[in-house]
Formats: C-alpha cells, structure tokens, sequence
C-alpha cells in the first residue's frame, strides 16, 4: 500500500559554529540521510535542487521573511561518513541608503548565527516518491523514506529536528556585532520590521542582488 504524498515538508537541521574571518557567510549541511526527530529519512541521494537554483537560490528566516541571503552553492557531499546536502550562504549587506539608525535585518540575522542564537537551517520540500521503512529502518525510528525530492529553499531557523547535521562554518564581520545584535535586539527588531515597506524592500534587495543597484 502507497503512503500519500504530502504538498510540502519543512525539515530543520541544527548547527554548531566554528568561526573562520572574511566574509558575511556560513557553511552548513542542509539535510542528510538520517532519520529525523518526526521519523522521516530524507535520503539526500535523491534531492533535486533545480527550481530553487532556478528562482535565484534566496534563503530567508523562518520561511516567512523577505530574503536575508542566497546561497552561494550546494554540494552532494559526505559528512560524518553519511550522505548529505551543504551549502554556502551569503547574507546580504544593507543598501548604502539605509539609515543607520535602524539595523539592517540580515545583519541582525547573521549576527545571531555568529553568537549562536539561530543554529539551524530548515530545508522545504515536495517529496515525489516515498517508501516505507524495512524492518532496520523501523528499528531506528524511522516511520517513513522520502527517496526523491524536490528542493523548494532552505532558510535560518532556531528549531532543528535533524540532529546528525551542523553549520561546518561561519565567518566573522566587519561589524561590532554587539552593537548590531544586542541583549535587548528583539523589541527593537520587531519594530524595524513592522516599519519596513516590505515589497519596496524585496525589489531593492532583488535589484541589487542582480548587480541593478549601485
């Protein structure tokens, strides 16, 4: 009997940091082929990562926010002796119109990465074959096998379920970043993003990602 395929899964991936210096990025796995906390196995081996390199390869926070980065590439690759997806992500700078009084929401972003607030990445995905497990597998855990899938993005998140997976490397910034992300961020962070002009917002990030915008 045939398990029903789901619209869209979510899968989160925890991280640890290892700080190396240069630019506004981190390295991290993405999914691996172990099972998660809710029983999936995502077996990377058949990941699909076309439609999101072809919609420009945006990452943004929690799946809901206006892009923070994009991902610089992503490579099939073995880590830790199992399968899995990494990929080196770029967050964006502010424009140079920005006012400084108001942080710039991607630096906010990446600085909570680099004081290891938000360890994990969390991976959207349209499954287009799933199995069910063998009696190892179920022994494991593992309630179901998403063998192929189609990669929608992956964004920044603080909740991880894959436990076998970790951010490899994040660099250090320019930026003081106890002055960009301090103690008391959170309230004034909700207040910059509430007085955004979100859409205005997106298509200057957009622009400017496409080398539009001085």
């Amino acid at each position: 009997m045939s398990t029903p395929l789901p619209t869209i899964i979510l899968k989160a991936i925890p991280a640890k940091f290892d700080l190396i210096p240069g630019e506004r990025c981190d390295i991290s796995t993405i999914t691996t082929s172990t099972p998660d906390k809710v029983g999936d196995l995502v077996l990377a081996s058949g990941g699909d990562w076309t439609s999101f390199i072809e919609s420009g390869s945006q990452v943004n926070y929690d799946h809901k926010s206006i892009p923070v980065g994009r991902a610089l590439w992503i490579k099939n690759t073995t880590y830790k002796n199992v399968d899995g997806w990494i990929a080196k992500t770029q967050y964006n700078p502010p424009p140079k119109d920005w006012p400084i009084s108001k942080r710039w929401p991607a630096s906010v972003i990446f600085g909570m990465i680099q004081k290891g607030s938000l360890r994990g990445k969390s991976l959207t995905l349209v499954p287009s074959d799933i199995q069910e497990p063998t009696p190892i597998q179920k022994s494991q855990g593992v309630k179901r096998v998403i063998s192929k899938w189609t990669a929608l993005e992956y964004s920044v998140c603080a909740t991880p379920i894959n436990e076998e997976a970790e951010v490899l490397a994040v660099s250090k910034a320019f930026e003081d970043i106890d002055q960009i992300v301090p103690d008391t961020f959170v309230k004034d962070y909700i207040q910059i993003l509430r007085s955004v002009d979100i859409p205005s917002l997106v298509a200057r990030t957009l622009r400017r990602m496409q080398g539009k915008l001085d």
